[in-house]
């Protein structure tokens, strides 16, 4: 049973991988380094430090500007070292 285990699980990373070569395959440069970008908070802020803690600290084309445009792989949810609300996002 154990030996079927391990064929099933490296036959599913297998399928996995040849499907990041294919998606790799399919990205120009300019896609891949926004993949690898990592940016903080404050590229899509739209003013520091709100006074109001419920209001949404995101400008949407900031936003949409650095994921379809740029981009960006990550950004880190840590604006003035707060980590924001769910429904933030």
């Amino acid at each position: 049973m154990f030996k079927i285990a391990v064929i099933l699980a490296f036959v599913v990373v297998s399928v996995k991988a040849i499907d990041i070569d294919k998606l790799l395959q399919s990205m120009n440069v300019e896609q891949k380094c926004g993949q690898m970008t990592q940016v903080t908070f404050d590229v899509i802020e739209k003013t520091p430090r709100p006074t109001d803690p419920d209001e949404n600290p995101v400008n949407m084309t900031k936003l949409e500007y650095a994921i379809k445009t740029k981009n960006v792989g990550s950004i880190l949810n840590t604006p003035y070292n707060l980590a924001q609300k769910a429904s933030t996002w």
